[in-house]
Protein backbone atom coordinates (compact mmCIF):
# COMPACT_ATOMS: atom_id res chain seq x y z
CA UNK A 1 0.00 0.00 0.00
CA UNK A 2 1.41 3.35 -1.06
CA UNK A 3 2.29 5.98 1.53
CA UNK A 4 0.33 9.48 1.18
CA UNK A 5 3.07 12.37 2.11
CA UNK A 6 1.15 14.24 4.62
CA UNK A 7 1.42 18.31 3.78
CA UNK A 8 4.70 18.76 6.37
CA UNK A 9 6.49 16.22 4.18
CA UNK A 10 5.59 17.45 0.83
CA UNK A 11 6.83 21.15 2.39
CA UNK A 12 9.90 19.95 3.47
CA UNK A 13 10.77 17.98 0.62
CA UNK A 14 9.81 21.11 -1.32
CA UNK A 15 12.77 23.04 0.43
CA UNK A 16 15.03 20.85 0.46
CA UNK A 17 14.74 20.20 -2.98
CA UNK A 18 14.55 24.30 -3.54
CA UNK A 19 17.92 24.33 -1.51
CA UNK A 20 19.78 22.16 -3.49
CA UNK A 21 18.49 23.86 -6.44
CA UNK A 22 19.65 26.93 -5.30
CA UNK A 23 23.27 25.11 -4.62
CA UNK A 24 23.89 24.21 -7.83
CA UNK A 25 22.46 26.64 -9.52
CA UNK A 26 24.61 29.75 -8.06
CA UNK A 27 27.59 31.16 -9.73
CA UNK A 28 30.62 29.96 -7.65
CA UNK A 29 32.45 32.19 -6.24
CA UNK A 30 36.17 33.43 -5.40
CA UNK A 31 36.19 33.97 -1.52
CA UNK A 32 39.71 35.73 -2.29
CA UNK A 33 38.01 38.31 -5.38
CA UNK A 34 38.93 41.68 -4.38
CA UNK A 35 36.48 44.49 -4.85
CA UNK A 36 38.25 46.66 -2.49
CA UNK A 37 38.88 49.92 -4.96
CA UNK A 38 38.95 53.32 -5.35
CA UNK A 39 36.59 55.38 -7.37
CA UNK A 40 36.73 58.34 -9.38
CA UNK A 41 34.41 60.84 -11.12
CA UNK A 42 35.50 63.66 -13.51
CA UNK A 43 32.02 65.19 -13.84
CA UNK A 44 30.54 66.10 -10.18
CA UNK A 45 29.46 62.55 -9.62
CA UNK A 46 27.57 62.21 -13.04
CA UNK A 47 29.45 59.09 -13.75
CA UNK A 48 32.30 57.18 -11.84
CA UNK A 49 35.20 54.41 -12.90
CA UNK A 50 37.46 52.41 -10.96
CA UNK A 51 41.05 53.65 -10.50
CA UNK A 52 43.20 51.44 -12.53
CA UNK A 53 44.44 49.71 -9.12
CA UNK A 54 44.06 49.34 -5.65
CA UNK A 55 46.42 48.27 -2.60
CA UNK A 56 45.63 44.74 -2.11
CA UNK A 57 43.72 45.62 1.33
CA UNK A 58 40.22 44.58 2.64
CA UNK A 59 39.25 48.03 4.06
CA UNK A 60 39.97 51.49 3.32
CA UNK A 61 39.37 53.68 6.28
CA UNK A 62 40.97 57.17 5.57
CA UNK A 63 41.71 59.02 2.20
CA UNK A 64 43.72 61.94 1.78
CA UNK A 65 44.32 63.91 -1.37
CA UNK A 66 47.57 66.65 -1.33
CA UNK A 67 46.07 70.24 -2.50
CA UNK A 68 49.38 71.12 -3.45
CA UNK A 69 49.93 68.22 -5.81
CA UNK A 70 48.16 66.25 -8.30
CA UNK A 71 46.98 63.07 -8.48
CA UNK A 72 49.02 62.55 -5.10
CA UNK A 73 46.97 60.41 -2.89
CA UNK A 74 47.32 58.81 0.54
CA UNK A 75 45.35 56.01 2.04
CA UNK A 76 44.89 54.59 5.50
CA UNK A 77 43.53 51.20 5.70
CA UNK A 78 43.59 47.95 7.45
CA UNK A 79 47.15 46.91 5.84
CA UNK A 80 48.97 49.73 6.68
CA UNK A 81 49.19 53.54 4.82
CA UNK A 82 49.65 53.52 0.90
CA UNK A 83 50.57 56.49 -1.63
CA UNK A 84 49.86 56.86 -5.18
CA UNK A 85 51.61 59.86 -6.66
CA UNK A 86 50.06 59.01 -10.47
CA UNK A 87 46.61 59.10 -9.69
CA UNK A 88 45.67 55.07 -8.42
CA UNK A 89 48.33 53.89 -11.80
CA UNK A 90 50.74 52.41 -8.61
CA UNK A 91 50.71 52.40 -5.23
CA UNK A 92 54.03 52.53 -3.12
CA UNK A 93 53.69 51.16 1.04
CA UNK A 94 55.66 53.90 2.51
CA UNK A 95 58.50 53.21 5.59
CA UNK A 96 56.82 53.13 8.60
CA UNK A 97 59.29 53.92 11.27
CA UNK A 98 57.80 51.55 13.99
CA UNK A 99 58.62 48.27 15.73
CA UNK A 100 57.77 45.54 13.07
CA UNK A 101 55.15 43.10 14.11
CA UNK A 102 53.15 40.41 12.24
CA UNK A 103 49.95 41.68 12.58
CA UNK A 104 49.29 44.58 9.85
CA UNK A 105 49.23 47.88 11.07
CA UNK A 106 45.53 49.41 10.70
CA UNK A 107 45.71 52.99 9.89
CA UNK A 108 42.21 54.74 11.01
CA UNK A 109 42.21 58.67 10.08
CA UNK A 110 44.54 61.02 8.42
CA UNK A 111 44.30 64.93 9.17
CA UNK A 112 46.69 67.43 7.63
CA UNK A 113 48.09 71.04 9.57
CA UNK A 114 45.67 73.47 8.54
CA UNK A 115 48.95 75.58 8.10
CA UNK A 116 50.93 73.25 6.43
CA UNK A 117 49.38 70.53 4.01
CA UNK A 118 52.34 68.43 4.31
CA UNK A 119 52.91 67.61 7.48
CA UNK A 120 50.35 64.85 8.29
CA UNK A 121 49.22 62.60 10.97
CA UNK A 122 47.66 59.42 10.74
CA UNK A 123 45.71 57.21 13.81
CA UNK A 124 46.41 53.78 14.52
CA UNK A 125 46.31 50.84 16.53
CA UNK A 126 50.28 51.15 17.62
CA UNK A 127 50.28 54.99 17.92
CA UNK A 128 50.31 58.10 16.34
CA UNK A 129 52.03 58.60 13.84
CA UNK A 130 53.30 62.10 11.89
CA UNK A 131 54.55 62.20 8.26
CA UNK A 132 56.37 65.66 7.10
CA UNK A 133 56.60 64.75 3.67
CA UNK A 134 52.84 64.31 2.56
CA UNK A 135 52.62 60.65 3.59
CA UNK A 136 56.64 59.20 1.75
CA UNK A 137 57.86 58.90 5.43
CA UNK A 138 56.26 58.51 8.67
CA UNK A 139 57.68 57.79 11.91
CA UNK A 140 56.01 57.40 15.62
CA UNK A 141 55.37 60.33 17.38
CA UNK A 142 54.57 59.32 20.53
CA UNK A 143 53.56 56.01 22.27
CA UNK A 144 51.97 57.83 25.04
CA UNK A 145 48.48 59.04 22.53
CA UNK A 146 45.51 57.06 23.54
CA UNK A 147 44.40 54.67 20.56
CA UNK A 148 42.33 56.88 18.29
CA UNK A 149 39.89 56.20 15.21
CA UNK A 150 39.01 59.92 14.20
CA UNK A 151 41.04 62.88 14.07
CA UNK A 152 40.60 66.41 13.55
CA UNK A 153 42.72 70.14 13.43
CA UNK A 154 41.94 73.05 14.07
CA UNK A 155 44.72 76.33 13.86
CA UNK A 156 45.84 77.46 17.28
CA UNK A 157 48.14 80.40 18.57
CA UNK A 158 51.04 78.22 19.03
CA UNK A 159 50.55 75.72 16.25
CA UNK A 160 47.39 73.41 15.34
CA UNK A 161 45.37 72.29 18.29
CA UNK A 162 44.32 67.98 17.42
CA UNK A 163 41.38 66.26 18.50
CA UNK A 164 41.02 62.56 18.33
CA UNK A 165 38.89 60.06 19.90
CA UNK A 166 38.10 56.26 19.99
CA UNK A 167 36.30 53.52 22.87
CA UNK A 168 38.34 55.98 25.43
CA UNK A 169 36.64 58.83 24.51
CA UNK A 170 37.71 62.17 23.15
CA UNK A 171 41.28 64.22 23.37
CA UNK A 172 42.54 67.02 22.70
CA UNK A 173 46.63 66.83 21.42
CA UNK A 174 48.66 70.06 22.27
CA UNK A 175 52.59 70.58 21.14
CA UNK A 176 52.03 69.21 17.95
CA UNK A 177 49.96 65.88 19.01
CA UNK A 178 53.13 65.02 21.47
CA UNK A 179 51.11 65.77 24.78
CA UNK A 180 46.66 64.70 25.00
CA UNK A 181 44.76 65.19 27.20
CA UNK A 182 41.12 63.91 27.88
CA UNK A 183 38.11 66.21 27.39
CA UNK A 184 35.47 64.10 27.19
CA UNK A 185 33.50 64.09 30.71
CA UNK A 186 30.46 65.02 28.74
CA UNK A 187 30.38 62.55 25.78
CA UNK A 188 28.98 59.47 25.98
CA UNK A 189 29.82 56.44 23.75
CA UNK A 190 33.20 55.70 21.63
CA UNK A 191 34.08 58.50 19.57
CA UNK A 192 33.89 57.45 15.47
CA UNK A 193 33.95 60.71 13.33
CA UNK A 194 35.32 64.37 14.54
CA UNK A 195 34.51 67.06 11.91
CA UNK A 196 35.30 71.50 12.63
CA UNK A 197 32.22 73.28 11.36
CA UNK A 198 32.39 76.39 9.42
CA UNK A 199 31.52 78.44 12.62
CA UNK A 200 34.21 76.76 14.27
CA UNK A 201 32.37 74.43 16.20
CA UNK A 202 33.81 71.19 17.06
CA UNK A 203 31.08 68.02 15.84
CA UNK A 204 31.56 64.87 17.79
CA UNK A 205 29.78 61.48 16.19
CA UNK A 206 29.73 58.87 19.20
CA UNK A 207 28.30 55.42 19.02
CA UNK A 208 25.71 57.36 21.05
CA UNK A 209 24.81 60.31 19.11
CA UNK A 210 25.95 63.78 18.18
CA UNK A 211 27.88 66.23 20.07
CA UNK A 212 28.95 69.92 20.09
CA UNK A 213 31.46 71.78 21.95
CA UNK A 214 29.53 74.50 23.98
CA UNK A 215 31.71 78.10 23.39
CA UNK A 216 30.68 78.77 26.88
CA UNK A 217 31.88 76.02 28.91
CA UNK A 218 34.71 74.60 26.55
CA UNK A 219 33.07 71.35 27.34
CA UNK A 220 30.20 68.97 25.10
CA UNK A 221 26.56 68.77 25.15
CA UNK A 222 24.62 66.34 23.07
CA UNK A 223 22.53 67.93 20.43
CA UNK A 224 18.89 68.59 21.18
CA UNK A 225 16.15 67.22 18.79
CA UNK A 226 18.31 64.31 17.27
CA UNK A 227 18.36 60.61 17.68
CA UNK A 228 20.86 58.60 19.61
CA UNK A 229 22.21 56.22 17.56
CA UNK A 230 25.93 55.41 15.65
CA UNK A 231 26.68 58.71 14.27
CA UNK A 232 29.78 57.98 11.63
CA UNK A 233 29.92 60.71 9.33
CA UNK A 234 29.51 64.52 9.18
CA UNK A 235 30.28 67.03 6.73
CA UNK A 236 30.07 70.89 5.61
CA UNK A 237 28.58 71.60 2.07
CA UNK A 238 29.46 74.48 -0.17
CA UNK A 239 26.75 76.64 1.23
CA UNK A 240 28.11 76.33 4.70
CA UNK A 241 25.64 73.41 5.45
CA UNK A 242 26.12 70.95 7.89
CA UNK A 243 25.46 66.87 7.42
CA UNK A 244 25.11 64.43 9.85
CA UNK A 245 24.31 61.12 9.43
CA UNK A 246 22.81 59.14 12.38
CA UNK A 247 22.14 55.15 11.63
CA UNK A 248 20.57 55.13 7.93
CA UNK A 249 18.91 58.79 8.88
CA UNK A 250 20.59 61.96 7.36
CA UNK A 251 20.30 65.33 9.48
CA UNK A 252 21.12 68.53 8.26
CA UNK A 253 22.10 71.86 9.85
CA UNK A 254 21.41 75.38 8.26
CA UNK A 255 19.24 77.66 11.15
CA UNK A 256 18.66 74.86 13.05
CA UNK A 257 18.76 70.54 12.63
CA UNK A 258 16.12 68.96 10.62
CA UNK A 259 16.00 65.37 9.18
CA UNK A 260 16.61 65.74 5.27
CA UNK A 261 15.56 61.45 4.79
CA UNK A 262 15.89 57.65 5.65
CA UNK A 263 17.45 55.68 3.68
CA UNK A 264 15.70 52.58 2.74
CA UNK A 265 16.79 49.12 4.22
CA UNK A 266 19.26 47.05 2.51
CA UNK A 267 18.63 43.74 0.95
CA UNK A 268 19.15 41.50 3.99
CA UNK A 269 16.64 43.89 5.64
CA UNK A 270 18.76 45.43 7.75
CA UNK A 271 19.11 49.46 7.97
CA UNK A 272 22.44 51.12 6.46
CA UNK A 273 24.71 53.06 8.26
CA UNK A 274 25.84 56.43 6.87
CA UNK A 275 29.62 56.56 6.56
CA UNK A 276 30.51 59.84 4.51
CA UNK A 277 28.66 62.63 2.01
CA UNK A 278 29.65 64.17 -1.16
CA UNK A 279 27.86 67.12 -2.51
CA UNK A 280 27.26 67.04 -6.42
CA UNK A 281 27.07 70.92 -7.22
CA UNK A 282 23.47 71.70 -7.06
CA UNK A 283 22.09 68.78 -7.49
CA UNK A 284 21.71 65.93 -5.01
CA UNK A 285 23.96 64.47 -1.87
CA UNK A 286 25.47 60.97 -2.49
CA UNK A 287 25.32 59.16 0.51
CA UNK A 288 28.04 56.44 1.51
CA UNK A 289 27.09 53.77 3.53
CA UNK A 290 27.71 50.62 4.95
CA UNK A 291 25.50 49.01 2.14
CA UNK A 292 26.35 50.88 -1.24
CA UNK A 293 26.20 54.47 -2.03
CA UNK A 294 22.79 56.03 -2.41
CA UNK A 295 21.77 59.66 -3.94
CA UNK A 296 19.21 62.03 -1.87
CA UNK A 297 17.10 62.42 -4.78
CA UNK A 298 15.75 59.23 -4.63
CA UNK A 299 17.14 57.58 -1.44
CA UNK A 300 17.96 54.84 -3.88
CA UNK A 301 21.43 53.17 -4.75
CA UNK A 302 23.26 55.47 -7.31
CA UNK A 303 22.87 52.58 -10.40
CA UNK A 304 26.84 52.50 -11.03
CA UNK A 305 26.85 51.40 -7.82
CA UNK A 306 24.11 48.77 -7.85
CA UNK A 307 25.98 45.28 -7.93
CA UNK A 308 28.35 46.87 -4.83
CA UNK A 309 25.29 47.21 -2.56
CA UNK A 310 26.39 44.40 0.08
CA UNK A 311 29.97 46.04 0.46
CA UNK A 312 30.93 49.75 2.24
CA UNK A 313 31.14 52.28 0.51
CA UNK A 314 33.43 55.48 2.24
CA UNK A 315 35.33 57.49 2.87
CA UNK A 316 34.29 59.98 0.06
CA UNK A 317 35.90 63.53 -1.07
CA UNK A 318 36.03 65.83 -3.24
CA UNK A 319 39.32 66.80 -4.60
CA UNK A 320 40.87 70.24 -3.47
CA UNK A 321 42.81 71.33 -6.97
CA UNK A 322 39.72 70.17 -9.28
CA UNK A 323 35.97 71.22 -7.98
CA UNK A 324 34.18 68.99 -10.50
CA UNK A 325 35.88 65.78 -9.30
CA UNK A 326 35.14 63.26 -6.82
CA UNK A 327 36.90 60.25 -4.68
CA UNK A 328 35.24 57.31 -2.93
CA UNK A 329 36.46 53.98 -1.62
CA UNK A 330 34.67 50.95 -1.30
CA UNK A 331 35.93 48.35 1.33
CA UNK A 332 35.49 44.71 1.14
CA UNK A 333 36.03 44.00 4.35
CA UNK A 334 33.49 45.81 6.37
CA UNK A 335 34.85 49.04 8.68
CA UNK A 336 33.33 48.00 11.61
CA UNK A 337 35.54 44.78 11.82
CA UNK A 338 38.99 46.96 12.15
CA UNK A 339 36.94 48.94 15.11
CA UNK A 340 36.66 46.17 16.78
CA UNK A 341 39.90 45.54 16.91
CA UNK A 342 40.32 48.91 19.40
CA UNK A 343 37.22 48.09 21.63
CA UNK A 344 34.52 50.03 19.07
CA UNK A 345 31.20 47.98 18.40
CA UNK A 346 28.39 49.47 17.00
CA UNK A 347 24.78 48.95 15.37
CA UNK A 348 22.34 50.60 13.41
CA UNK A 349 19.54 51.04 15.61
CA UNK A 350 18.84 54.53 16.56
CA UNK A 351 16.76 55.67 19.68
CA UNK A 352 13.89 58.40 17.75
CA UNK A 353 13.62 61.39 19.90
CA UNK A 354 10.09 63.27 19.42
CA UNK A 355 10.79 67.08 18.60
CA UNK A 356 8.56 69.34 20.83
CA UNK A 357 6.22 69.68 17.96
CA UNK A 358 5.16 65.70 17.76
CA UNK A 359 5.14 66.22 21.41
CA UNK A 360 2.61 68.64 21.42
CA UNK A 361 0.60 67.44 19.10
CA UNK A 362 0.71 63.92 21.09
CA UNK A 363 -0.01 65.61 24.56
CA UNK A 364 -2.96 67.29 22.82
CA UNK A 365 -4.59 64.44 21.57
CA UNK A 366 -4.54 62.86 24.96
CA UNK A 367 -5.80 65.55 26.55
CA UNK A 368 -8.93 65.73 24.23
CA UNK A 369 -9.19 61.97 24.60
CA UNK A 370 -9.30 62.44 28.43
CA UNK A 371 -12.07 64.87 27.89
CA UNK A 372 -13.91 62.56 25.93
CA UNK A 373 -13.54 59.29 28.20
CA UNK A 374 -14.72 61.40 31.63
CA UNK A 375 -17.71 62.91 29.30
CA UNK A 376 -18.62 59.46 28.47
CA UNK A 377 -18.54 57.70 31.48
CA UNK A 378 -20.70 60.77 33.33
CA UNK A 379 -23.29 60.85 30.94
CA UNK A 380 -26.40 60.81 32.51
CA UNK A 381 -27.92 57.34 31.38
CA UNK A 382 -31.82 56.51 30.68
CA UNK A 383 -33.40 54.75 33.07
CA UNK A 384 -33.49 50.80 32.20
CA UNK A 385 -37.25 49.84 31.05
CA UNK A 386 -39.22 47.93 33.68
CA UNK A 387 -40.78 44.72 32.71
CA UNK A 388 -43.91 45.21 31.25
Amino acid sequence: MSHRRTWPERVRQFLVALCVTLALTMPATDAAAQVTSIFRSDDDGATWNPLPSAPPVGSILALYLDPLQDDWIVLGTDAGIWVSADGGENWIAPNVDIESSDDPLHAYAIVADPDAPERLWVTTDRGLLLSEDVGQSWHLLTSEAPTMVALAAEPGPDGPILYGGGSDGLFRGLEGGNVWESVSESVEGSVLTLAVGPDGTLLVGTTSGLYERDPESDGYRAIRGLPRGATRAIATLADRRVLAGIGSHVYVRADGWSKLGTLPLSGTGDPPIVTGFISVGEGPILVATDRGLFSSETWRLVPEFADLADVEIGPATRDPRASNRLFLAVSDVAHAVAFARVGIEFGADVESVADDRTALVIGVLFIVGAILAVAYLTKPRPPAAGPS
